[in-house]
């Protein structure tokens, strides 16, 4: 019985070539995939065994070449459109064939090899026998390319890119040998490449990268720039470049099309796509249709209407609809798993794409697709009633259940997770469809009872692998170990215990073990003594083996080894699946193979049928299945190939289409439908077990209610009885419930009792951590240090100091060992240790005195003690040493060295100041603590002196701050435990003090009145004056005063005297002690008053040593300021170097090629001359007339020279190529680099244009003999050969002169480019040795000269500069100078401005009075004539001019009248403005004395005062100054952060009116003179 393959379906995105234009063909597995674009029907063609990796069609469509894996013969050609095999050729590179292309006019091919050499060959093509032909070969194992491409530019030009490297290679003739030269291109991005094509703007490579920028690499020079830079991440890295005339198009891996318009580079339009994976994007024949090739199996074409005009305007394009219409969709990661369903011919698939596929394989359709979760490794379908279910089995232990009754909708039923970890190896469904069994590997195998949903019963531990698992009719299952070990199993019938959920071992019922382990196993026959497995062995071979089903043995060590009755030989890899179909065994394998058997057969006898369509090196066939009809076979691939065969001589499929439902894609979702059914059944199972079981359920409900009745009533009785016939609450449970709330009591303590456990270890582990970084590693801790009094607010802080490691402390001491030895150094060559040295003149030195002869001979002794015994400090006493003698003069640091040298010394005096000033703390802590000490003893002597004057005691001694003692903070106090489960304890225990206190109570108020009232000595002897007894009333010898005799009365007055004497004394202690109460009140105080005063002064102590660690600190940030520029210029001027050596090779590459263009320029030219030279000396008129046999013929000389000067001009010639024109314009060709071809067309017709003789005819003279004009047809035809060589000559100089023009241009720009990158980086490395001398100086200025606008909180002074004071009063004196001569040009200015207004005034002024007299003049002319103007033209009246006379001097006289007056009045107005004058100077004057003596006042009362204050105002003046301080940072402090608030005020709103995120922008500093940046 044989098999024949039907269709095949698979694709995994490999790039697909263009057959014609419908069809495109691509590699599969071992197979030539062929994939109409129309009818969507694939044929396969497959020609050996090993598997294809890459395909190439030339561009005229005549030949494609195939390149092959894992075979001698790596490259095979066949012709097309007949794909006939051609040639085959062996091992081009020692290595697999990665990639093939051919040139773009089809005469070269190029092969590259794969690991470990990467191979590059080329061979030339043979237009008529399409033989391949041997030209170079080189290796490029250090570049390491992927895919490799011709140059469309013409020649033999490579472009290979791969492993972050994009190559040019040039193919060069030397000694006679082609080789490859490459040309690595240079980028400074840090990113992988990733896609590469050739633009048509200047012949340079476009590349696409890992990060989604596209880069310019330019192909002589190899150098690089951004052409467009991604503002995405790393999931938008380009996967494919494609160039069309309109745009440059670039496919990201997230799906995305984008067209890039090719001048601006700006987005123009972007397409996505049904792929995310895209690998190659291939333009169809007419342009306007994109093949997108994707690596998860989806194949789709984009077609644009219109896009393959030559002129496409913008708005047309964005206009343009683009249809995007899936071709293939198949698992581009692979299957995992494949079965048959009973109903229809549908196989379910599982991918490693996490993807459920339904297929009907008789029509080539994919019925549906839907996420099946993560990892999936194995598939079952099910019989009988659970035909339409299968289930899968995942990496993750994980089972579901998929319905498949709808084939176009599958739907999650179920889901469990079987272990915690593991894989499932095995599934499989019992043939009634009632049991699911599923074998996790390291763990067992699990069974469960249904089959519409998981309920697992529990499993079976074991500790071998499963490889298969077969069910017997009985039923009863077999199980295949990797030991080689068959185990027969029973099903269970109850689950398992519910502590373990494991089965017994009891369930193995029998045992038989093989010769060798086996893969997968097949029931072939069933008889009630024996059954026949068909086995796939571990030795890659196919057996048979009979066994026993009365065997009972179930140990392993007893049972006996079977052999194989048949065995077949082996296949190269593991089988993978096997299955008997009507006597006949089909077996799959890793290597590819699908075989079929006779049962019947013989061993070593070979496959009836063996068919190789998979890839054996991704794994080879994965999965099996046969149809239920036994007609077909499906098999699946690790590649993504899904195969259909026909077994025995079954009708061949038809070819038809592949299609796609509309359903594909639509995503049930797994949570979605477990969610979803499982709350349908659990809820059908709950409403049929209530029906069921709802009249009994009421009867016990009943009961139970008149139970609860009678123990209520109990209960109620036992409430209303006395106390001791009571019963317990507990007496009234049952025995059960009891002892379940003792067990849940028990149970909780114990959880209390681990939860207290386990946090005390993480407390503990928490608090040592934090002990140890944040106490342990401090060598001094934080102490603050407050006032005694209550009164004062001071707190003066130490300094915090980390521990000095023994590294840090060694590196200390061999800095200041070589600091000491550079200082002896410089002393010892006399140099000037510092620059300070060079502008400090020299004074003499001061001659002391010599010291006393004691002096002399004491410090001898000492120096000599010092000798003998030298003291040897420790690196902790050295930590402490100041290091300011060591330290580098300001201006010396600017070497790198001496700043880490400076930085480190300036670390180490801060810290000796804080030592130091944390002993100025201890100091002050010791005196607190000895003034509280003495306070404390007064207080207790002014607590007597209160106590025995009865006055209250409200005096509280000082106690020390929590600040004061950091120890504390690790100390945990009796307040902060918590004592409440003690108290019950702790109050019986003071009901039981109380009777104590009571009882010492009594005691001391017995003692009290026994003492009259007094407990505590009194020091002072108190004489008991007992009153007589005649006196005292309770006497019995009481007598009245009247009875009382002379002695009596004597004896009383005496005892009056003795209490008023006792009385006097007591009034004058009291006086006495509230003397003292008040001295030592003043001594506390003044203590209090002392220590405030030291305390204040340790604050201005710390102000000041603050200043001076910030002032260090600033230094250091200075310093490291300064090596961060240095090392950033550095840096900088290696990539300018770098650059410009970059250039350099550039322009040495142009500089050469122009050379060579000269070169050979000058060759040609040469050659060019001789040939004018040799065609001057044979002149055809002169030949003709000189040379035999035409000099015989004198008379037809002349004719034939005429003939000879005849010039031969085609016809119609412009007309011809005006049509060629046109017609080229009409059949415009949209593919970018179509003007190649039409340069090459035009070139070979303007060789084919020049004229023959043939086409010009001409007469013979009359009386020439035929020799003669035979003779002359043959020279003219050589004259005009001659000159068609030369004219061919001629414009192959002419083109080789553009050519060498072009390249001497170019060389001239690079090494242009080359000088400006030089200068560049010449002066960059001048700046950088005038920054490297540049040092940040600290400096003190008083405010008065600071002209710096001031800030509210910091003022900025980095744009600052210092300016001389002498500088400034000379540029005054020049602005001055400057100014006055402002001045004086501007007065010149005005004069002459003055000047030409006035001649302007004048001008108008004329040009008035002439209008004026032009009106006067018409007036005249229109003026009325009367007879008294008659006359007074005449002369009129004899006293005419007397009266106007007359009225003129009336006039005058009235006029310097009324002058004379006014000018009187202005006499006497300044007359008194002078008396007014003269008053005010006196004023002033007798003003001045008093000023002059207010003044004397002033200053002896200014001396008055300096001479009465005190030093107490001084001590005013500094807290008044200090309080300004503060209060003037609170208010700075207070200003910032209001104009902070309004900032984030603002910044909150705008950020609420955007819609998208907003990130900060770091400013980057700027390398290099600011001033020189634009």
């Amino acid at each position: 019985m044989s098999i024949s393959c039907d269709s095949l379906v698979g694709y995994n995105g490999a790039r697909v070539e263009l057959l014609n234009s419908k069809e495109v063909v691509y590699p599969m597995a071992n197979n030539l995939m062929v994939l109409n674009l129309t009818t969507q029907c694939i044929r396969h063609i497959t020609e050996g065994s090993a598997p294809i990796s890459c395909v190439a069609v030339n561009k005229q469509q005549t030949l494609l070449v195939v390149g092959v894996r894992g075979e001698a013969t790596s490259i095979v050609a066949y012709s097309l459109p007949d794909i006939s095999r051609k040639q085959s050729i062996s091992n081009t590179g020692n290595t697999d064939c990665a990639d093939l292309s051919f040139s773009r006019d089809g005469t070269t091919l190029v092969a590259l090899g794969g690991l470990p050499t990467f191979t590059i060959t080329i061979f030339t093509v043979n237009r008529s026998t399409l033989h391949l032909t041997l030209l170079a070969k080189t290796d490029a194992a250090t570049q390491q390319p992927n895919t490799i491409c011709f140059s469309p530019f013409g020649g033999h030009d490579l472009l290979s890119t791969g492993n972050n490297h994009v190559v040019f290679w040039r193919v060069e003739k030397i000694q006679g040998t082609h080789a490859l030269t490459p040309t690595e291109g240079k980028t400074n991005h840090q990113t992988k490449i990733t896609s590469a094509c050739y633009s048509t703007q200047n012949g340079d490579v476009l590349c696409g990268t890992a990060s989604g920028d596209i880069l310019e690499f330019s192909t002589s020079l190899g150098t690089s720039k951004a052409w467009w830079e991604s503002p995405g991440d790393s999931s938008s890295a380009l996967t494919a470049l494609t160039f069309t005339r309109h745009h440059l198009i670039a496919t990201s891996c997230d799906g995305i099309m984008r067209f890039f318009r090719h001048d601006t580079h700006t987005i123009e339009r972007s397409i996505t796509l049904a792929s995310v994976k895209v690998t190659h994007v291939v333009p169809g024949h007419t342009w306007n249709t994109f093949i997108v090739c994707g690596g998860d199996g989806v194949m789709q074409t984009v077609i644009l209407p219109g896009y393959e005009k030559m002129l496409l305007r913008a708005d047309q394009f964005r206009e343009i609809e683009d249809k995007g219409t899936p071709v293939l969709d198949c698992s581009g990661g692979g299957f995992r798993g494949v079965c048959h369903l009973q109903a229809g011919n549908v196989v379910v698939t599982v991918g490693a794409d996490n993807t459920l596929r339904t297929w009907d394989y008789t029509k080539c359709t994919l019925l549906a697709k839907i996420h099946c979760g993560k990892q999936p490794c194995c598939i079952s379908a099910g019989e009988a009633g659970a035909s339409h279910v299968v289930i899968v089995g995942y990496e993750t232990t994980h089972l579901r259940l998929f319905d498949i009754s709808d084939f176009r909708r599958p739907r999650l039923l179920s889901q469990e997770k079987l272990a915690e970890e593991g894989k499932v190896t095995a599934i499989s469904m019992s043939p009634n469809g009632k049991h699911i069994v599923a074998s996790v590997e390291g763990v067992g195998i699990y069974f469960s009872d249904s089959v519409h949903h998981i309920h697992i019963l529990g499993y079976l531990p074991l500790d071998t692998h499963v490889k298969d698992i077969a069910w017997l009719p009985t039923p009863s299952l077999l199980v295949a170990f990797d030991n080689g070990e068959i185990r027969g199993l029973s099903l269970p019938e109850h689950a398992a215990p519910p502590d373990t959920h494991q089965f017994p071992k009891s369930l193995i019922t029998q045992l038989w073990r093989l010769d060798l382990p086996i893969e997968k196993m097949h029931l072939t026959t069933v008889d009630e003594e024996s059954f026949t497995l068909a086995c796939c062995s571990r030795d890659k071979g196919v057996k048979l083996y009979t066994l026993d089903r009365n065997s009972k043995g179930t140990d392993a060590s007893k049972a006996p080894v079977k052999k194989p009755q048949v065995q077949w030989k082996p296949n190269d890899k593991l089988g993978v699946a096997i299955s008997v179909v009507d006597g006949v065994i089909f077996s799959a394998s890793r290597d590819g193979r699908v075989e079929s058997r006779d049962v019947k057969g013989k061993s070593g006898e070979k496959p009836i049928a063996s068919l190789n369509k998979h890839d054996c090196i991704y794994g080879g066939v994965v999965g099996m299945c046969v149809s239920h009809n036994k007609k077909r076979l499906v098999t699946i691939g690790s590649e993504g190939l899904l195969g259909v065969y026909a077994i025995a001589n079954d009708a061949k499929l038809e070819e038809l289409p592949f299609r796609i439902v509309d359903q594909v894609g639509e995503d049930t979702g797994v949570q979605d439908e477990d969610v979803v059914y499982m709350i349908k059944v659990e809820e059908e199972k709950k409403r049929l077990v209530d029906i069921k079981y709802a009249a009994h359920r009421q009867g016990v409900i009943d009961q139970i209610a008149k139970l609860r009745d009678h123990l209520q009533h109990y209960k109620d009785e036992n409430s209303r009885a006395q106390p001791e016939e009571k019963l317990e609450t507990q007496a009234f449970m049952i025995e059960s419930q009891r002892l379940a709330i003792q067990e849940e009591g028990s149970k909780l303590c114990e959880e209390k009792e681990e939860e207290i456990k386990w946090s005390n270890l993480a407390n503990d582990y928490i608090s040592g951590n934090i002990k140890k970084q944040c106490w342990d590693s401090m060598q001094t801790p934080l102490t603050v240090l407050k006032g005694i009094g209550a009164k004062n607010d001071v707190e003066v802080p130490n300094y915090n100091i980390l521990r000095v490691s023994q590294q840090e402390k060694s590196v200390l001491r061999k800095i200041k060992f070589l600091r000491e030895v550079e200082q002896l150094e410089w002393s010892k060559r006399k140099g000037f240790e510092t620059l300070e040295d060079l502008y400090v003149t020299e004074e003499p030195e001061e001659v002391e005195a010599p010291p006393a002869p004691a002096e002399e001979a004491k410090s001898q002794d000492e120096r000599q003690e010092e000798d003998e015994e030298p003291k040897v400090m420790t690196l902790d006493e050295e930590t402490l040493l100041p290091v300011d003698d060591h330290l580098y003069n300001k201006f010396m640091t600017y070497t790198r060295s001496r700043s880490i040298t400076q930085t480190i010394l300036l670390q180490q005096e801060i810290l000796v100041k804080r030592n130091e000033f944390n002993k100025l703390i201890e100091e002050t802590m010791k005196k607190k603590k000895v003034e509280m000490a003495k306070i404390r003893e007064k207080h207790v002597r002014i607590r007597q002196i209160l106590k025995e004057l009865e006055l209250p005691d409200n005096i509280e001694n000082p106690i020390e701050a929590e600040s004061e003692h950091p120890e504390r903070v690790l100390t945990v106090e009796d307040s902060e435990i918590d004592i409440s489960h003690i108290e019950a304890e702790k109050q019986q225990e003071k009901e039981d003090g109380v009777k104590d206190t009571e009882e010492q109570e009594s005691n001391e108020r017995a003692l009290k009145v026994m003492m009259d009232n007094r407990l505590e000595r009194d020091e002072r002897v108190v004489v008991e004056i007992k009153k007589p007894n005649f006196a005292d009333e309770t006497h019995k010898d009481y007598k009245p005063q009247d009875d009382w005799t002379d002695e009596e009365v004597k004896l009383y007055r005496d005892y009056e005297k003795k209490l008023q004497k006792r009385a006097e004394e007591e009034e004058k202690h009291k006086r006495a002690l509230h003397q003292e109460h008040k001295e030592l009140q003043k001594d506390v105080e003044a203590i209090v008053a002392g220590f405030d005063a030291t305390l204040q002064k340790l604050f201005d102590t710390k102000l000041d040593t603050d200043t001076a660690i910030c002032q260090m600190d600033l230094q250091i940030i200075k310093l490291a300021q300064s090596r961060v520029q240095q090392e950033e210029m550095e840096q900088h001027y290696r990539k300018l170097l770098k650059i410009v050596q970059g250039v350099k090779e550039g322009a040495s590459k142009a500089m050469q090629l122009a050379t060579e263009a000269q070169r050979e320029l000058q060759t040609k030219h040469d050659k060019y001359e001789e040939l004018l030279a040799n065609e001057r000396k044979k002149s055809g008129e002169k030949e003709i007339r000189t040379q035999p046999p035409f000099s015989e013929s004198e008379e037809h000389c002349e004719t034939l020279v005429k003939m000879l000067k005849k010039s031969i001009k085609p016809k119609k010639e412009k007309q011809k190529k005006d049509k060629d024109d046109k017609k080229r314009r009409d059949d415009a060709n949209p593919d970018p680099f179509a003007f190649i071809e039409e340069e090459e067309e035009d070139k070979r017709k303007k060789v084919a244009q020049q004229p023959e003789m043939a086409d010009v005819r001409l007469d013979k003279p009359e009386g020439l003999r035929e020799d003669l004009w035979r003779e002359f047809l043959e020279f003219r035809r050589e004259r005009i050969d001659a000159e068609r060589v030369q004219k061919l000559l001629s414009d192959e100089l002419q083109e080789m002169t553009k050519v060498a023009d072009r390249l001497t241009k170019e060389s001239k720009a690079q090494q242009q480019n080359l000088e400006e990158k030089q200068t560049l980086l010449h002066d960059f490395k001048q700046q950088m040795i005038r920054e490297s001398y540049n040092l940040d100086i600290l400096h003190t200025f008083k405010q008065g000269k600071i002209e710096v606008e001031q800030e509210a909180v910091v003022t900025d002074y980095a744009d600052a500069i210092l300016i001389h004071k002498n500088n400034i009063e000379e540029l005054n004196v020049q602005i001055r100078e400057h100014g006055k001569a402002k001045v004086d040009k501007m007065m010149e200015i005005m004069q002459f401005k003055k000047g030409i207004r006035y001649i302007e005034w004048e001008n108008q002024m004329l040009k008035h009075e002439v209008r004026f007299c032009e009106m006067e003049y018409k007036h005249l002319h229109t003026l009325r004539v009367t007879k008294a103007m008659q006359e007074f033209i005449k002369g009129g009246g004899e006293n005419h001019h007397d009266v106007e006379r007359a009225g003129i001097m009336k006039k005058i006289e009235h006029l310097q009248q009324a002058m004379q007056s006014k000018i009187e009045d202005k006499k006497q107005a300044m007359q008194k403005i002078k008396r007014i004058i003269k008053e005010k100077d006196a004023e002033n004057r007798a003003l001045e004395e008093q000023v002059k003596e207010a003044k004397q006042l002033v200053a002896q009362r200014d001396e008055i005062y300096h001479l009465q204050s005190t030093g107490l105002d001084h001590q005013r003046n500094l807290k008044l100054m200090k309080d300004m301080r503060v209060t003037r940072k609170l208010e700075d402090v207070a200003k910032a952060q209001q104009e902070e608030m309004k900032l984030l005020k603002k910044e909150i709103d705008r950020l609420r009116e955007r819609t998208f995120p907003s990130f900060a922008v770091v400013s980057k500093r700027v390398v290099g003179n600011p001033d020189e940046i634009a």
